[in-house]
């Protein structure tokens, strides 16, 4: 929970915003239960990334049955610097996905988010599938 401000910070700027499929800010109230939710559940995973002992990102993952889908963030002033690959990296050292039961990791990126989407590609992950969708 120490890090809980710091999270609602990076995720509530607007590139995090823009780049989330729900794209309104989080409430302090909204974060903080997401935050107690997430930490008392064990098919969630959350982890900080730190840089000589600067936190400078935060990445999760949700596990369902053999599945867990994937979700990260860079603080602001960090971004741009690789720390998306170095986190998708040690994620799957860090959940021991095997011992966890997790057998796919799925990440759900919009098509702009290009920085995510290289992230993504150069973790090894390939894409599946795309969505489309019509406003009406």
């Amino acid at each position: 929970m120490d890090d809980a401000d710091i999270i609602l910070e990076w995720v509530n700027d607007p590139l995090d915003r823009a780049n989330s499929f729900d794209s309104r800010m989080i409430s302090r109230e909204e974060h903080l239960a997401w935050m107690r939710d997430s930490l008392d559940d064990p098919t969630r995973f959350l982890y900080i990334l730190e840089d000589d002992g600067v936190p400078v990102g935060h990445i999760k993952l949700y596990r369902e049955g053999d599945r867990a889908d994937l979700g990260y963030c860079i603080a602001p002033s960090c971004r741009g610097r690789g720390y998306a690959r170095t986190m998708l990296r040690l994620l799957v050292d860090a959940v021991h996905v095997e011992d966890a039961g997790i057998k796919t990791i799925v990440a759900s990126v919009k098509p702009q988010n290009e920085a995510s989407i290289k992230a993504l590609l150069g973790n090894g992950y390939v894409e599946a599938m795309r969505v489309f969708e019509l406003d009406v």
